[in-house]
Protein backbone atom coordinates (compact mmCIF):
# COMPACT_ATOMS: atom_id res chain seq x y z
CA UNK A 1 0.00 0.00 0.00
CA UNK A 2 2.85 2.25 0.89
CA UNK A 3 4.63 1.28 -2.20
CA UNK A 4 1.37 2.23 -4.20
CA UNK A 5 1.13 5.93 -2.86
CA UNK A 6 4.41 6.55 -3.10
CA UNK A 7 4.42 6.16 -6.77
CA UNK A 8 1.21 7.76 -6.73
CA UNK A 9 2.92 10.85 -5.18
CA UNK A 10 5.73 10.32 -7.11
CA UNK A 11 3.43 10.61 -10.46
CA UNK A 12 1.79 14.15 -8.79
CA UNK A 13 4.82 15.47 -8.18
CA UNK A 14 6.26 14.65 -11.84
CA UNK A 15 2.86 16.03 -13.23
CA UNK A 16 3.57 19.47 -11.23
CA UNK A 17 7.26 19.93 -12.28
CA UNK A 18 6.22 19.08 -15.87
CA UNK A 19 3.01 21.74 -15.75
CA UNK A 20 5.82 24.28 -14.06
CA UNK A 21 8.17 23.70 -17.05
CA UNK A 22 5.54 24.10 -19.54
CA UNK A 23 4.37 27.18 -17.91
CA UNK A 24 7.71 28.75 -17.11
CA UNK A 25 8.99 27.74 -21.07
CA UNK A 26 5.76 29.64 -22.46
CA UNK A 27 6.57 32.96 -20.43
CA UNK A 28 10.38 32.41 -21.72
CA UNK A 29 9.43 31.92 -25.38
CA UNK A 30 6.74 34.00 -25.93
CA UNK A 31 6.99 36.86 -23.01
CA UNK A 32 10.16 37.55 -22.80
CA UNK A 33 9.88 41.35 -23.95
CA UNK A 34 7.18 41.71 -21.49
CA UNK A 35 8.76 40.50 -18.33
CA UNK A 36 12.03 42.62 -19.61
CA UNK A 37 9.22 45.72 -20.35
CA UNK A 38 7.60 45.15 -16.67
CA UNK A 39 11.20 45.03 -15.18
CA UNK A 40 12.37 48.69 -16.92
CA UNK A 41 9.67 51.55 -18.41
CA UNK A 42 11.90 53.75 -20.75
CA UNK A 43 11.70 57.32 -19.89
CA UNK A 44 10.48 60.39 -22.84
CA UNK A 45 14.21 61.01 -22.88
CA UNK A 46 15.33 57.78 -23.71
CA UNK A 47 13.11 57.52 -26.59
CA UNK A 48 14.14 60.86 -27.85
CA UNK A 49 17.32 60.06 -27.96
CA UNK A 50 16.77 56.90 -29.42
CA UNK A 51 14.46 58.62 -32.09
CA UNK A 52 17.19 62.06 -32.59
CA UNK A 53 20.06 59.01 -33.23
CA UNK A 54 17.75 57.35 -36.36
CA UNK A 55 16.48 60.65 -37.68
CA UNK A 56 20.24 61.69 -37.76
CA UNK A 57 21.26 58.40 -39.68
CA UNK A 58 19.17 58.93 -42.40
CA UNK A 59 19.45 62.34 -43.93
CA UNK A 60 17.57 61.43 -47.06
CA UNK A 61 14.59 58.59 -48.17
CA UNK A 62 13.28 58.90 -51.42
CA UNK A 63 9.80 56.24 -51.25
CA UNK A 64 7.12 55.58 -53.79
CA UNK A 65 3.94 53.36 -52.49
CA UNK A 66 0.16 53.18 -54.24
CA UNK A 67 -2.57 53.47 -51.80
CA UNK A 68 -6.17 52.50 -52.02
CA UNK A 69 -9.27 54.54 -50.33
CA UNK A 70 -12.48 53.18 -50.01
CA UNK A 71 -15.50 55.23 -49.13
CA UNK A 72 -18.36 52.78 -47.96
CA UNK A 73 -22.07 53.94 -48.37
CA UNK A 74 -22.72 53.01 -44.99
CA UNK A 75 -20.71 55.83 -43.92
CA UNK A 76 -22.90 58.54 -45.83
CA UNK A 77 -25.40 59.23 -42.86
CA UNK A 78 -22.81 58.81 -39.46
CA UNK A 79 -20.58 61.45 -41.75
CA UNK A 80 -23.45 63.54 -42.46
CA UNK A 81 -24.30 64.08 -39.01
CA UNK A 82 -21.06 64.58 -38.15
CA UNK A 83 -20.51 66.97 -40.57
CA UNK A 84 -23.71 68.76 -39.75
CA UNK A 85 -22.31 68.92 -35.49
CA UNK A 86 -19.03 71.28 -37.77
CA UNK A 87 -21.48 73.02 -39.99
CA UNK A 88 -24.00 73.94 -37.12
CA UNK A 89 -21.42 76.18 -35.67
CA UNK A 90 -20.31 77.99 -39.15
CA UNK A 91 -23.57 77.91 -40.71
CA UNK A 92 -22.56 75.52 -43.89
CA UNK A 93 -23.88 72.96 -45.49
CA UNK A 94 -22.38 69.71 -45.69
CA UNK A 95 -20.20 68.25 -47.97
CA UNK A 96 -21.49 65.98 -50.31
CA UNK A 97 -20.87 62.39 -49.93
CA UNK A 98 -21.11 59.27 -52.62
CA UNK A 99 -23.94 57.70 -52.52
CA UNK A 100 -22.46 53.97 -53.09
CA UNK A 101 -19.30 52.54 -51.99
CA UNK A 102 -16.49 54.31 -53.78
CA UNK A 103 -12.92 52.77 -54.13
CA UNK A 104 -10.13 55.46 -54.90
CA UNK A 105 -6.99 54.89 -56.11
CA UNK A 106 -3.55 56.95 -56.57
CA UNK A 107 0.19 56.69 -56.46
CA UNK A 108 2.59 58.69 -54.07
CA UNK A 109 6.37 59.29 -53.77
CA UNK A 110 7.57 61.33 -50.69
CA UNK A 111 11.44 62.45 -50.94
CA UNK A 112 13.27 64.11 -48.14
CA UNK A 113 15.89 65.62 -47.63
CA UNK A 114 17.33 67.01 -44.17
CA UNK A 115 14.62 69.39 -44.00
CA UNK A 116 13.52 69.36 -47.54
CA UNK A 117 10.57 67.64 -48.76
CA UNK A 118 8.60 66.97 -51.72
CA UNK A 119 5.45 64.56 -52.16
CA UNK A 120 3.94 63.89 -55.55
CA UNK A 121 0.11 62.43 -55.40
CA UNK A 122 -1.58 61.21 -59.13
CA UNK A 123 -4.74 59.72 -59.17
CA UNK A 124 -8.67 59.66 -57.99
CA UNK A 125 -9.88 61.71 -55.30
CA UNK A 126 -13.39 62.86 -53.92
CA UNK A 127 -13.76 66.09 -55.10
CA UNK A 128 -16.44 67.55 -52.36
CA UNK A 129 -17.35 71.32 -54.10
CA UNK A 130 -18.67 69.26 -57.10
CA UNK A 131 -19.81 66.02 -55.10
CA UNK A 132 -17.76 63.64 -57.94
CA UNK A 133 -14.21 61.59 -58.78
CA UNK A 134 -11.95 63.63 -60.13
CA UNK A 135 -8.15 62.87 -61.44
CA UNK A 136 -5.04 65.12 -60.67
CA UNK A 137 -1.60 65.26 -60.06
CA UNK A 138 -0.59 67.18 -56.72
CA UNK A 139 2.68 67.89 -56.11
CA UNK A 140 4.16 69.62 -52.67
CA UNK A 141 7.56 71.19 -52.26
CA UNK A 142 9.55 72.74 -49.77
CA UNK A 143 13.08 73.45 -50.51
CA UNK A 144 14.31 74.77 -46.98
CA UNK A 145 12.95 78.27 -47.86
CA UNK A 146 9.68 78.29 -50.16
CA UNK A 147 6.95 75.99 -49.71
CA UNK A 148 4.97 75.40 -53.07
CA UNK A 149 1.71 73.27 -54.16
CA UNK A 150 0.77 72.63 -57.39
CA UNK A 151 -2.45 71.01 -58.68
CA UNK A 152 -3.41 69.30 -62.12
CA UNK A 153 -7.12 69.27 -62.34
CA UNK A 154 -7.35 66.77 -65.02
CA UNK A 155 -10.96 66.43 -65.12
CA UNK A 156 -11.29 69.91 -66.19
CA UNK A 157 -7.83 70.49 -67.59
CA UNK A 158 -6.99 73.81 -64.82
CA UNK A 159 -4.06 74.25 -63.43
CA UNK A 160 -3.43 76.13 -60.01
CA UNK A 161 -0.39 76.99 -57.75
CA UNK A 162 0.03 78.25 -54.36
CA UNK A 163 3.18 79.76 -52.80
CA UNK A 164 2.81 79.66 -49.14
CA UNK A 165 4.64 81.85 -46.58
CA UNK A 166 5.02 78.99 -43.99
CA UNK A 167 8.64 78.37 -43.75
CA UNK A 168 7.63 74.58 -43.89
CA UNK A 169 5.90 72.34 -46.49
CA UNK A 170 2.25 72.17 -46.12
CA UNK A 171 1.53 68.47 -45.84
CA UNK A 172 4.23 67.82 -43.30
CA UNK A 173 1.47 67.14 -40.55
CA UNK A 174 -0.97 65.85 -42.64
CA UNK A 175 -2.06 62.33 -40.95
CA UNK A 176 -1.80 60.47 -44.66
CA UNK A 177 2.24 60.91 -44.54
CA UNK A 178 2.23 59.88 -40.98
CA UNK A 179 4.31 56.52 -41.35
CA UNK A 180 6.82 58.33 -42.52
CA UNK A 181 7.29 60.90 -40.30
CA UNK A 182 7.74 58.83 -37.50
CA UNK A 183 9.71 56.55 -39.08
CA UNK A 184 12.47 59.21 -40.46
CA UNK A 185 11.67 62.79 -38.77
CA UNK A 186 10.20 61.52 -35.44
CA UNK A 187 11.98 64.78 -33.69
CA UNK A 188 11.15 67.42 -36.63
CA UNK A 189 7.62 68.99 -35.33
CA UNK A 190 8.06 71.07 -38.93
CA UNK A 191 8.73 67.55 -40.99
CA UNK A 192 5.82 65.80 -39.20
CA UNK A 193 7.14 64.81 -35.86
CA UNK A 194 5.99 64.83 -32.34
CA UNK A 195 6.50 67.48 -29.37
CA UNK A 196 7.83 64.37 -27.21
CA UNK A 197 7.18 66.85 -24.27
CA UNK A 198 3.50 66.92 -24.71
CA UNK A 199 3.47 62.81 -24.03
CA UNK A 200 3.47 60.38 -20.88
CA UNK A 201 4.71 56.76 -21.10
CA UNK A 202 2.25 54.68 -19.44
CA UNK A 203 3.31 52.26 -16.81
CA UNK A 204 1.16 49.34 -18.47
CA UNK A 205 2.49 47.32 -21.54
CA UNK A 206 0.26 46.75 -24.66
CA UNK A 207 0.98 44.14 -27.16
CA UNK A 208 0.48 44.69 -30.95
CA UNK A 209 1.05 41.80 -33.10
CA UNK A 210 2.77 39.87 -30.85
CA UNK A 211 5.24 42.18 -29.69
CA UNK A 212 5.40 44.49 -26.32
CA UNK A 213 5.06 47.63 -26.67
CA UNK A 214 5.59 50.99 -24.70
CA UNK A 215 2.19 52.76 -25.21
CA UNK A 216 2.69 57.16 -25.59
CA UNK A 217 -0.63 59.17 -24.75
CA UNK A 218 -1.21 62.90 -24.34
CA UNK A 219 -0.42 64.46 -20.81
CA UNK A 220 -3.37 66.45 -21.34
CA UNK A 221 -6.12 64.74 -23.34
CA UNK A 222 -9.02 67.02 -24.49
CA UNK A 223 -12.13 66.60 -22.62
CA UNK A 224 -13.67 63.40 -24.55
CA UNK A 225 -10.08 61.74 -24.64
CA UNK A 226 -9.08 63.56 -28.18
CA UNK A 227 -5.66 63.30 -28.88
CA UNK A 228 -2.82 60.36 -30.27
CA UNK A 229 -1.70 57.27 -28.92
CA UNK A 230 1.35 55.56 -30.13
CA UNK A 231 2.18 52.16 -29.43
CA UNK A 232 6.01 51.99 -30.23
CA UNK A 233 8.49 48.96 -30.35
CA UNK A 234 11.50 49.09 -27.94
CA UNK A 235 13.49 46.35 -29.92
CA UNK A 236 12.89 48.21 -32.98
CA UNK A 237 14.21 51.69 -31.69
CA UNK A 238 10.78 52.46 -30.68
CA UNK A 239 9.50 52.28 -34.37
CA UNK A 240 5.62 53.09 -33.89
CA UNK A 241 3.82 49.70 -34.78
CA UNK A 242 0.41 51.96 -34.03
CA UNK A 243 -1.34 55.21 -34.08
CA UNK A 244 -4.64 56.50 -33.03
CA UNK A 245 -6.30 59.89 -33.27
CA UNK A 246 -9.40 60.49 -31.75
CA UNK A 247 -11.04 63.72 -32.56
CA UNK A 248 -13.94 66.40 -32.57
CA UNK A 249 -15.22 65.53 -29.44
CA UNK A 250 -14.92 61.41 -30.27
CA UNK A 251 -17.06 61.62 -33.18
CA UNK A 252 -14.12 60.33 -35.39
CA UNK A 253 -11.34 57.82 -34.46
CA UNK A 254 -8.52 56.63 -36.66
CA UNK A 255 -6.11 53.90 -36.63
CA UNK A 256 -3.06 53.30 -38.38
CA UNK A 257 -1.22 49.79 -38.36
CA UNK A 258 2.02 50.02 -39.68
CA UNK A 259 4.27 47.39 -41.13
CA UNK A 260 8.19 46.87 -41.77
CA UNK A 261 10.46 45.05 -43.09
CA UNK A 262 15.00 44.85 -42.89
CA UNK A 263 16.13 46.60 -45.97
CA UNK A 264 20.38 45.72 -46.79
CA UNK A 265 21.50 47.79 -44.37
CA UNK A 266 19.34 45.87 -41.59
CA UNK A 267 17.68 49.16 -40.61
CA UNK A 268 13.57 48.87 -40.39
CA UNK A 269 11.70 51.05 -43.41
CA UNK A 270 8.20 50.93 -43.84
CA UNK A 271 6.57 48.71 -45.88
CA UNK A 272 2.49 49.13 -45.75
CA UNK A 273 0.54 50.40 -43.60
CA UNK A 274 -3.73 50.56 -42.98
CA UNK A 275 -5.84 53.34 -41.95
CA UNK A 276 -8.77 52.92 -40.63
CA UNK A 277 -11.36 56.06 -39.61
CA UNK A 278 -14.88 54.93 -37.66
CA UNK A 279 -17.45 56.63 -35.70
CA UNK A 280 -16.41 57.09 -31.85
CA UNK A 281 -19.98 56.86 -30.77
CA UNK A 282 -21.59 54.61 -33.71
CA UNK A 283 -18.74 52.30 -35.14
CA UNK A 284 -19.36 53.00 -38.16
CA UNK A 285 -16.44 52.89 -40.91
CA UNK A 286 -16.10 56.58 -42.89
CA UNK A 287 -13.33 55.26 -44.83
CA UNK A 288 -10.58 52.66 -45.25
CA UNK A 289 -7.38 52.79 -46.80
CA UNK A 290 -4.03 50.65 -47.51
CA UNK A 291 -0.97 51.89 -48.46
CA UNK A 292 2.38 49.32 -49.81
CA UNK A 293 5.63 50.75 -50.59
CA UNK A 294 6.66 49.45 -53.88
CA UNK A 295 10.15 51.26 -54.07
CA UNK A 296 12.60 52.81 -51.92
CA UNK A 297 15.98 54.18 -51.40
CA UNK A 298 17.61 55.49 -48.42
CA UNK A 299 20.87 57.85 -47.60
CA UNK A 300 20.72 58.27 -51.85
CA UNK A 301 22.09 61.88 -53.31
CA UNK A 302 19.02 64.12 -53.77
CA UNK A 303 20.07 67.76 -55.26
CA UNK A 304 17.88 70.42 -54.11
CA UNK A 305 16.79 70.98 -57.15
CA UNK A 306 14.40 68.49 -56.38
CA UNK A 307 12.58 70.22 -53.91
CA UNK A 308 12.05 73.49 -56.39
CA UNK A 309 8.76 73.48 -58.21
CA UNK A 310 8.74 75.56 -61.17
CA UNK A 311 4.96 76.14 -62.43
CA UNK A 312 4.01 75.09 -66.18
CA UNK A 313 2.77 77.64 -68.48
CA UNK A 314 -1.24 78.16 -67.97
CA UNK A 315 -1.32 77.88 -64.50
CA UNK A 316 -2.63 79.79 -62.07
CA UNK A 317 -0.71 81.05 -58.79
CA UNK A 318 -1.77 82.97 -55.80
CA UNK A 319 1.55 83.98 -54.27
CA UNK A 320 0.99 84.66 -50.17
CA UNK A 321 4.84 84.82 -49.85
CA UNK A 322 4.94 88.52 -51.05
CA UNK A 323 3.41 91.29 -48.07
CA UNK A 324 0.22 92.06 -50.70
CA UNK A 325 -0.66 88.82 -52.23
CA UNK A 326 -0.43 88.44 -56.05
CA UNK A 327 -2.43 86.19 -58.23
CA UNK A 328 -1.00 85.50 -62.15
CA UNK A 329 -0.94 83.43 -65.12
CA UNK A 330 1.99 81.85 -65.87
CA UNK A 331 2.80 82.74 -69.53
CA UNK A 332 5.46 80.94 -71.89
CA UNK A 333 8.94 81.54 -70.81
CA UNK A 334 7.58 82.27 -67.66
CA UNK A 335 6.16 85.94 -67.88
CA UNK A 336 3.63 86.84 -65.39
CA UNK A 337 -0.37 87.86 -66.53
CA UNK A 338 -1.01 89.62 -63.29
CA UNK A 339 -4.88 89.40 -62.46
CA UNK A 340 -5.95 93.13 -61.35
CA UNK A 341 -7.57 94.37 -58.10
CA UNK A 342 -10.00 95.54 -61.23
CA UNK A 343 -10.61 92.34 -62.62
CA UNK A 344 -11.36 91.27 -58.76
CA UNK A 345 -14.06 93.64 -58.51
CA UNK A 346 -15.83 92.99 -61.87
CA UNK A 347 -15.99 89.28 -60.48
CA UNK A 348 -13.21 88.08 -63.33
CA UNK A 349 -10.62 87.22 -60.68
CA UNK A 350 -11.87 83.15 -60.35
CA UNK A 351 -12.61 82.83 -63.54
CA UNK A 352 -9.40 80.38 -65.17
CA UNK A 353 -10.55 80.38 -68.33
CA UNK A 354 -11.37 84.07 -69.10
CA UNK A 355 -7.83 84.84 -67.25
CA UNK A 356 -6.18 82.44 -69.47
CA UNK A 357 -7.56 83.83 -72.89
CA UNK A 358 -7.00 87.58 -72.05
CA UNK A 359 -4.64 90.01 -70.84
CA UNK A 360 -3.90 91.79 -67.96
CA UNK A 361 -6.75 94.05 -67.12
CA UNK A 362 -8.84 92.93 -69.62
CA UNK A 363 -10.96 90.29 -68.06
CA UNK A 364 -15.00 90.41 -67.79
CA UNK A 365 -17.22 88.48 -65.84
CA UNK A 366 -18.50 85.46 -67.57
CA UNK A 367 -22.46 86.09 -66.63
CA UNK A 368 -23.27 82.55 -67.94
CA UNK A 369 -20.70 81.40 -64.72
CA UNK A 370 -19.72 77.69 -65.03
CA UNK A 371 -20.63 74.91 -66.86
CA UNK A 372 -23.46 73.68 -64.72
CA UNK A 373 -25.22 77.29 -64.68
CA UNK A 374 -24.75 77.32 -68.51
CA UNK A 375 -26.25 74.21 -68.93
CA UNK A 376 -29.47 74.94 -66.97
CA UNK A 377 -29.78 78.66 -68.36
CA UNK A 378 -29.86 76.25 -71.82
CA UNK A 379 -32.26 74.05 -70.87
CA UNK A 380 -34.50 77.03 -69.28
CA UNK A 381 -34.29 78.50 -72.36
CA UNK A 382 -35.06 75.77 -74.55
CA UNK A 383 -37.95 75.46 -72.29
CA UNK A 384 -39.27 78.73 -72.64
CA UNK A 385 -38.55 78.55 -76.54
CA UNK A 386 -40.96 75.74 -76.96
CA UNK A 387 -43.68 77.00 -74.95
CA UNK A 388 -43.58 80.16 -76.95
CA UNK A 389 -43.83 77.88 -80.12
CA UNK A 390 -46.80 76.02 -78.40
CA UNK A 391 -48.22 79.35 -77.68
CA UNK A 392 -48.14 81.37 -80.88
CA UNK A 393 -49.49 78.05 -82.45
CA UNK A 394 -52.65 77.96 -81.01
CA UNK A 395 -53.16 81.48 -81.41
CA UNK A 396 -52.88 81.40 -84.76
CA UNK A 397 -55.39 78.62 -84.89
CA UNK A 398 -57.72 80.43 -82.73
Amino acid sequence: MSCLLSREENMIRCAYKLCFAVVGMCFSVFSPDIAAMAQSVPTIQEIAAVWKARQDDTPSARFEWTETLLIPKGAKPALRALQGARMEVSGADPEPLPLADTRLECSVTYILSRSMLRINRDGSYWQTVHGRVEQNRYVNTFDGEVSKEFFDERTTDELHGFIWKDNRNKQANNPTYLPMALAFRPCDIDMGGLHLEDYRVSPSVETINGCACVVLSPKTPGDAGEGRTIWLDPNRGFLALRTQDVAIKRGRITTYDISYEKDHSHRWVPSQWKSVATGGHTGCLFEEAVAKVTRYTINSDIPRSEFQLEFPAGTYVSDYKKANAEDYIVRDGGAKRIVTSAEFARGAGGDYRELLNTESGMARRNLFGSGAVRLVIILVSAVVICAAVFYFRRLRRI
